[in-house]
């Protein structure tokens, strides 16, 4: 945020993310997001609105059910 002072802080409505999502393959099909894990995980997904939805993921394929709308999923852009 710049204020007549100068840089305060960086501002974002999404969280940095801590975890390591970088074995993760995620990507929409048929109106659901189906993320291809190694590991059992939790997983926060961002709608565009700031709503966080949090789903668990278990190694291999999973398939979640999601409205319409744009998702930041593990750093990665998704329209459902």
């Amino acid at each position: 945020v710049y204020t007549s002072s100068g840089f305060k802080e960086d501002y974002s409505g999404v969280k940095a993310l801590a975890a390591d999502f970088s074995n993760l393959q995620i990507y929409a099909r048929r109106g659901e997001l189906i993320v291809i894990s190694d590991r059992d995980m939790t997983l926060p997904v961002v709608r565009l609105d700031g709503t966080v939805t949090t789903v668990t993921i278990h190694a291999g394929f999973n398939s979640i059910a999601l409205p319409s709308g744009f998702y930041i999923v593990a750093k990665n852009k998704v329209m459902l």
